[in-house]
């Protein structure tokens, strides 16, 4: 009923089996979750990679356009600047819905992803040249306007929407609580950081707004560097397959194609409890006519 007949009864038996033996598994290693396990082994690569996912999805500039896009358009001199607010807003909406329904009919976490964090490179970049190269002019106002808008789309839309599930999925079940915690509290005193330092940099008199998407384009390009070397694609990917692959330190480049033995071993479960089964309707069967 949950997978809504998206998946046959031979597959939905092995997914079953291999949850259940990943179960047991971790009630044999819970001894006690530790602050020091997270930063140990193979979780360690998963915690760099959760608490990068929070803080590059601060430092793309996203809550800069949530906090102060009214004085943005204000200083771009938009006639009805919380207006234009509303309908970034409602374009990130849009946005996040069709990328939703990307992920789950054909699009991967990967390409989601980088698709996103490109798309907020060259929003930055043309809206800092427009508001450099014409500040204050009514070009720049509508250039600004214009990418701000495509910025909600495609980063709102695609990366940030997708950077929650991805965060969730990649620590091990047991160290998860830990783990999320590091990165949220991390992710917390970045923004604060920014939130802080956000008025002296829009501040006309000082560094001006029409200056300040530099700063954020070259932050989305780090991201871009991040995103490339560690996100690993695990869409379709169980929580124990996931486990596995980190464990065995699988490269980011096989991820989405490497066969994982948790998965051979439930399907050999599988089509032994079929094998089973059917001798015994067989000699249920001669027993009868018997």
């Amino acid at each position: 009923m949950l997978c809504g007949g998206s998946l046959s009864e031979e597959l939905l038996q092995e997914e079953f089996v291999e949850m259940v033996r990943g179960v047991e598994l971790e009630k044999a290693i819970a001894v006690g979750a530790t602050w020091k396990e997270v930063f140990e082994g193979a979780n360690l690569r998963r915690t760099i990679f959760c608490v990068g996912v929070y803080c590059l999805r601060v430092a793309s500039g996203l809550w800069v356009f949530i906090a102060y896009g009214t004085y943005f358009f204000q200083q771009a001199g938009v006639a009805d600047p919380f207006g234009m607010s509303m309908y970034t807003f409602a374009a990130g909406i849009i946005g996040t819905v069709f990328a939703i329904w990307c992920s789950y009919q054909y699009l991967g976490r990967r390409p989601m992803v980088l698709f996103g964090t490109v798309g907020a490179i060259i929003s930055m970049f043309a809206a800092a040249l427009g508001g450099t190269i014409a500040p204050g002019s009514p070009g720049a106002a509508k250039n600004f306007m214009a990418w701000n808008v495509i910025y909600s789309v495609v980063y709102g839309g695609f990366a940030a929407t997708i950077a929650w599930p991805i965060t969730a999925e990649i620590p091990s079940s047991r160290l998860r609580v830990l783990t999320l915690s590091i990165a949220a509290g991390v992710d917390y005193i970045l923004a604060w950081y920014i939130a802080f330092c956000s008025p002296y940099f829009i501040n006309p008199k000082a560094l001006n707004w029409g200056k300040y998407c530099w700063l954020w384009a070259g932050s989305n390009v780090v991201t871009l560097v991040f995103f490339y070397f560690l996100l690993p694609e695990v869409k379709g990917r169980s929580l124990e397959e996931i486990d596995e692959l980190f464990e065995k330190k699988v490269s980011v480049n096989y991820f989405a194609t490497y066969e994982c033995e948790c998965s051979k071993q439930a399907h050999e479960i599988v089509t032994q409890k079929k094998s089973e089964t059917v001798v015994t309707h067989t000699e249920v069967g001669n027993e009868k006519d018997d």
